[in-house]
């Protein structure tokens, strides 16, 4: 599948109009057509991003993830192809003169056998806080760090898995937040800076590749980062080295714009700022959390509105071939208590019930995974129009992110038929766009053509 973006060139006064309110539009109206599909795009080898979701057996406490076979279950609902766990480096102690042994054995190792996919596997958690002023290993503790990972890549290489190295270094190094934020890279006297994590990621991957030449390495797994200050200082410095991508976390559910298309054009921001870092050479992205809560809090979203981003967010990673994979955060709620923000990120609630959030990461999932070929239209800045081809028929997905004001929309091109992703049936001939994306089938051998009201 050629993944590629195919912006709509509208000309500068309807551009302008778009960005105004709606009492100022033009009264032109925007269209949208897309040539029938050729040979090249008919067949296509699909190549999609890998689509995960975080799970939590690595973890000491259950918080929900008490059945291994509910929870595959659960990712198999979403058609989720990965999950993404941890094996922790507190789990292992160190005997003179002879490998590492688990000392620990989580639920992780009991998941792993029977998920019937393969993992992201974040390494990190140290058994003791590391320190609190300049480098926050010792040169002791970074070679035992680097045989917990051969050892991880020993044990857990029949199951396929991406390595991550470490979760969110720049947030934290330990167990505890510190009290003040990171500023950029972060000078020497902070364990979160840059230069103590990229000398940490090389000897990590040095590792896992010498325990495995095949096993896929990532670094960074970056956490909040404005500007992607401390990502850039960690690529200077030389993380990648030797890795196969670089992971990054995606979180806009307390900012002011809390969209699919904000993160998406961050991702966006961050490959452009990377290519002059490495001679042009394009770096494999992988975004190894994003999600949306639906919390009852000033930062939660609604449950349609979590759903509306998760189903855009999935569509639109299939458009940047550099993105390589993403995971949401996460498969179910960690608790019941709506006023808790960390417990409501699930597509699942706690009990278990699916949000509505899950049938449409499952739907964007199923036209991600099977299109051979998607190209993205964009009339104006804030409504969205991808062609999926498939096998045998074309999707044609259309939302907009302007709540406020929504427009209506007319398919054109011998529309087979048209339904909202995860709802009713509707007409092709007038549909209102909303942030929950309608769907609409043609044969291969139509053009669809979409047109905007004014």
């Amino acid at each position: 599948m050629s993944r590629h973006i195919v912006f709509g060139i509208l000309c500068s006064s309807l551009l302008a109009a778009a960005l105004t309110s709606s009492t100022q539009r033009s009264v032109a109206a925007a269209s949208v057509t897309f040539p029938a599909p050729d040979a090249a795009m008919r067949t296509a080898e699909p190549n999609p991003p890998i689509l995960g979701v975080l799970t939590s057996f690595g973890s000491r406490r259950a918080m929900g993830y008490v059945s291994p076979d509910l929870v595959r279950r659960q990712l198999d609902e979403l058609g989720a192809v990965s999950y993404r766990d941890g094996i922790v480096w507190a789990s292992f102690r160190f005997p003179p003169d002879a490998p590492p042994q688990m000392v620990e054995r989580r639920r992780i190792m009991n998941f792993l056998p029977i998920a019937g996919r393969s993992p992201l596997l974040v390494l990190g958690a140290p058994d003791q806080e590391p320190a609190a002023v300049g480098a926050p290993f010792t040169d002791t503790q970074v070679e035992q760090y680097s045989a917990f990972v051969k050892q991880v890549v020993e044990i857990t290489k029949p199951y396929q898995p991406i390595y991550e190295i470490w979760n969110e270094f720049n947030l934290k190094v330990g167990h505890v937040f510190p009290g003040k934020r990171l500023t950029g890279a972060g000078d020497a006297s902070d364990p979160r800076a840059a230069i103590y994590y990229a000398p940490l990621a090389r000897r990590a991957t040095q590792a896992a590749k010498a325990a495995d030449p095949h096993a896929k390495v990532v670094v960074g797994a970056v956490g909040d980062d404005p500007d992607w200050a401390w990502t850039k200082a960690i690529v200077r410095a030389g993380a990648l080295e030797g890795a196969d991508g670089l992971s990054v976390h995606l979180y806009n559910h307390c900012a002011p714009v809390r969209t699919a298309t904000e993160m998406i054009e961050r991702t966006e921001q961050l490959e452009a700022s990377l290519t002059p870092l490495t001679g042009g050479r394009e770096v494999p992205l992988y975004i190894t959390e994003f999600g949306w809560p639906t919390s009852k809090t000033r930062c939660g979203l609604s449950l349609d509105h979590s759903a509306a981003n998760f189903a855009q967010f999935v569509l639109l990673s299939a458009t940047l071939p550099y993105l390589k994979g993403i995971w949401a955060y996460e498969v179910k709620d960690k608790g019941a208590d709506g006023q808790d923000i960390e417990q409501n990120f699930g597509l699942f609630f706690h009990d278990d019930r699916p949000k509505p959030a899950a049938c449409l990461f499952r739907t964007a999932a199923d036209v991600v995974q099977r299109a051979r070929h998607i190209d993205l239209q964009r009339p104006e800045p804030e409504i969205f129009v991808l062609r999926a081809v498939m096998d045998d028929h074309q999707l044609v997905v259309a939302w907009t992110t302007r709540a406020y004001d929504r427009r209506s929309a007319r398919f054109d091109g011998e529309p087979k038929s048209a339904s909202r992703m995860c709802g009713p049936a509707v007409p092709p001939t007038d549909v209102i766009l909303t942030e929950a994306p309608v769907v609409v089938r043609y044969d291969l051998v139509s053009a669809p053509t979409i047109a905007l009201d004014n």
